[in-house]
């Protein structure tokens, strides 16, 4: 939505975006529960990938993997 997460490479993460959430919602924009929605996603990211760094890692190569596997099957295409 208007909250992004930065992995570094050591495992931390920084939550970024957090004054234009908040410029939104002032503005009415969004609602209170998007609001709200915004930070338990990150919540729920933080526990499940973050916390987990290994965890994040690996979903992150998988996704990569397909992501390549794709483009090579439309580059073939062309």
């Amino acid at each position: 939505m208007f909250l992004d997460i930065v992995v570094f490479l050591n495992g931390t993460a920084v939550v970024i975006d957090e004054e234009e959430l908040q410029s939104v919602l002032n503005k009415k924009e969004i609602s209170k529960q998007d609001y709200e929605l915004a930070y338990n996603v990150v919540k729920n990211i933080k526990e499940e990938f973050i916390d987990n760094f290994e965890h994040l890692k690996s979903f992150t190569e998988q996704i990569n993997a397909e992501m390549n596997f794709c483009n090579e099957m439309n580059s073939k295409q062309h």
